[in-house]
């Protein structure tokens, strides 16, 4: 034994892990106690076991986590213990160190081959026992751990393998692998989605490249990204492009392409990533639409509008049609609005008001500045701005300017001298009031009085303004305008008298204090004048109508005459010209007669042909889509080479339920908008639909011609359609019916005309 002291061994392991168990066997007793002893007193947990049987079922029972085995033992020898513990599930993998005292080295071999992991010989050494036993407990716990994370490597390995699979297939947006070696832009492997957005399944993707769906405008481009993703220039990119689908439809989508490189560095695929933004573009389309009729519309607004941009402060668009600044459209674009107020000190002060109103949450500030005309005279406006936000911060200002130079001066006169306001409210034609906010009247002119129906103003006096609004909530909302902004200019609203006469008023009003000061006008006469005026609108789109159809009859009327007489007249006379031909025998009269019939038959042609221009009586004894089929076959396919297809989808039943009239003014347009498309489509191919959306008839009319805008048409008034087309709208709108335009440069147009069936057949087919 080694004279170091238990005390000095126990130093050396003042931490001791108590989970270590270690079961020790050995026949003689003194060895066993002498092993436990040294174990427990290093801080070991000791199971003793003096018969190999013993050990062998303890070990099964609770497997410890080392076992000290003796080798020579009567009933079973160490290395018999050690092979039944190393074929057993459960204790195969506890190391094994034998105890003897030999020194053989076949004797060792047999022991390693058996599985011990270590030898401590007879007699013991406490400091080895102790190392070796140290040791393969360490050794032991580290292969437990290493094999522990082994394990969740792998387990981590395959959850990374289905997140990826599950992520590419149910990806939200389209994903594709597509090889970066010859063949390039072959597809490699390509999710649900992206097949989806184009419309192929994954087996026909498979046999494609990116070039076979990608449209000619966006090629050229793409190849040139790639040689620079090849060529290591760039990392990545991104654009926005069109794709074929597999129907020849078009789908926009945003592409974000990444190159993965091989194990050595070269290119290997590269990752195409898509999202279908047919719906944003579809959209954006609509927004310049909307944009337009938006600037159409201020156009007609006598404010001055601005759109500015923030935080710099520069006019990217502006309207002032009615000259309040002074100046052409075109010459505020760029500009900082600084250049516009009266004073440097007027345009910082703007700029503070602004940022409060923005940091309170506001949408918009309104108020009042003096600005700088282009002839240079300074004058006092209304502001109004509106706040437009992109991701929290203020991108632009939608502002207003009104000239307000007569209303302050009109307030600085009512300001400077009460007598004066007297007088002057008290002789006008406009009511002028001053009421509390609380809803007491102060004080009526005798305008206003008369208008309301009083005696007096001072009967008017004695009733709340409140009573004198139709609706009673009206006030309410007029009062938190008020409130909220100062000022209300040229508020409409309905009213009721003291007489209860109905009346239409617009007023003005401003909030001094507690104190409401306004005008008033009665508009009642406005407004019928207004009425009147649309009432008449009506009438004479009536009348445009019903001249379309007595136009319509009269042709039926000139073309009948033109069948009846010269058609007949022309037919006869052709066939005395056979009869005398018959009957002579001169060759140089036979040809004068040859000629003379031809030209003849030539005159009847030409007067079908005019008979079919001035009406159609296929369409008056056959019906619509008949007229249009013989119209295209005479006037259009042969003449123009275009392919005509009519296809009528209603039945007989429903086709005769169409009026004469109705039947007229369709078959005008029908052929109003196929000449258009002759004069101006450059198309190949006209597509006429018939279909039944009842309660509604709807012809669809679609060439494969090279559009055009149809609000810059409109807008313009040009042959292409822009007169033509509102005609045609006021038509269809007498009807009761609609017109609809879809076209874009360069992808043909389609109109779409709707029109009610009649309301008796309607009843009846119910």
């Amino acid at each position: 034994m080694n004279s170091k002291s238990d005390s000095q061994i126990m130093s050396q392991h003042s931490d001791p892990i108590r989970t270590n168990e270690i079961l020790v066997v050995d026949d003689e007793r003194p060895n066993l106690q002498l092993l436990t002893k040294i174990l427990d007193q290093a801080g070991y947990l000791v199971r003793p076991a003096d018969r190999p049987q013993l050990a062998i079922e303890s070990a099964l029972t609770q497997p410890p986590s080392l076992i000290l085995l003796d080798v020579r033992m009567p009933e079973m020898n160490g290395f018999e213990v050690c092979k039944h513990l190393k074929n057993n599930e459960r204790t195969r993998d506890i190391p094994v160190i034998f105890i003897s005292a030999l020194q053989d080295t076949q004797d060792k071999i047999r022991g390693f081959e058996a599985g011990g992991v270590d030898f401590i010989s007879k007699p013991f050494q406490q400091e080895e026992v102790l190392a070796r036993v140290r040791t393969h407990l360490e050794l032991h716990k580290l292969q437990q751990n290493l094999e522990k994370v082994l394990d969740e490597r792998t387990t981590q390995a395959l959850e990374s393998e289905t997140r990826f699979r599950v992520t590419f297939e149910q990806a939200a947006v389209g994903i594709a692998h597509v090889s970066a070696v010859e063949p390039v832009g072959r597809f490699l492997r390509i999710n649900k989605k992206f097949c989806d957005i184009v419309g192929y399944s994954r087996e026909e993707m498979l046999d494609l490249t990116f070039q076979d769906i990608t449209h000619p405008d966006n090629l050229d481009t793409d190849l040139e990204h790639i040689k620079h993703l090849l060529a290591g220039d760039i990392s990545t990119f991104s654009e926005e492009k069109k794709y074929y689908k597999k129907d020849s439809s078009i789908v926009w989508v945003n592409l974000t392409v990444s190159l993965v490189l091989d194990k050595q560095g070269g290119p290997d695929y590269f990752v195409s990533v898509v999202q279908d933004i047919s719906k944003r573009k579809q959209a954006e389309k609509e927004l310049t639409e909307s944009h337009e009729f938006l600037q159409h519309l201020t156009s007609a607004v006598p404010d001055a509008i601005y759109s500015i941009k923030m935080p710099e402060r520069s006019i990217v668009w502006a309207d002032d049609s009615f000259g309040v600044m002074g100046y052409d459209n075109e010459e505020y674009i760029g500009y900082s609005t600084q250049e516009y107020y009266a004073s440097p000190e007027e345009f910082r002060r703007i700029g503070l008001l602004q940022q409060e109103a923005i940091s309170k949450g506001e949408d918009y500030l309104r108020t009042e500045v003096m600005l700088v005309h282009k002839d240079g005279t300074v004058f006092p406006a209304e502001l109004t701005a509106t706040f437009f936000r992109e991701r929290g911060q203020i991108s632009r200002i939608t502002a207003t300017v009104r000239d307000i130079t007569e209303r302050k001066k009109a307030e600085a006169k009512l300001i400077e001298s009460e007598e004066r306001y007297r007088s002057l409210v008290d002789n006008s034609m406009v009511g002028v009031f001053h009421t509390t906010v609380d809803g007491r009247f102060i004080f009526v002119n005798q305008a206003m009085a008369e208008m309301f129906d009083f005696d007096s103003p001072t009967q008017m006096l004695s009733l709340g303004p409140h009573t004198l609004y139709k609706d009673k909530k009206e006030r309410d909302r007029f009062l938190a305008a008020l409130l909220e902004h100062g000022t209300v200019t040229n508020y409409e609203t309905e009213a009721v008298s003291h007489a209860k006469r109905h009346l239409h008023v617009m007023f003005s009003a401003r909030l001094i204090g507690d104190d409401i000061f306004g005008m008033i006008m009665d508009i009642t006469e406005r407004k019928k004048a207004e009425q009147k005026i649309f009432e008449s609108r009506q009438r004479l789109k009536s009348l445009a109508s019903q001249l379309t159809i007595v136009e319509e009859k009269e042709r039926r009327i000139i073309a009948a005459g033109l069948h009846d007489q010269v058609g007949q007249s022309l037919a006869l006379a052709r066939i005395q010209l056979a009869s005398a031909s018959n009957i002579t025998t001169d060759s140089k009269l036979l040809s004068k007669l040859s000629d003379i019939s031809a030209n003849l038959h030539e005159a009847i042609n030409n007067t079908q042909t005019l008979m079919l221009e001035l009406s159609s009586p296929t369409m008056h004894d056959m019906g619509l889509s008949s007229a249009i089929s013989e119209w295209l076959e005479n006037h259009v396919e042969k003449k123009y080479r275009i392919d005509c297809r009519v296809i009528d989808n209603v039945t007989k039943e429903l086709r005769k339920s169409i009026e004469p009239d109705v039947t007229t003014v369709l078959f005008r347009n029908v052929r109003e908008l196929v000449v258009n498309v002759i004069k101006h489509s450059r198309a190949t191919m006209v597509n006429i639909i018939f279909e039944d959306r009842s309660p509604n008839l709807r012809i669809i009319v679609a060439d494969n011609g090279i559009g055009f805008n149809p609000n810059t048409t409109r807008q313009s008034g040009s042959e292409l359609g822009g007169f033509g087309l509102f005609s045609i709208e006021e038509l269809m709108n007498d009807l009761g019916g609609s017109l609809k335009i879809v076209s874009d440069p360069g992808n043909g147009c389609t109109a779409i005309l709707t029109a009610p069936f009649i309301a008796h057949h309607e009843q009846e087919r119910a």
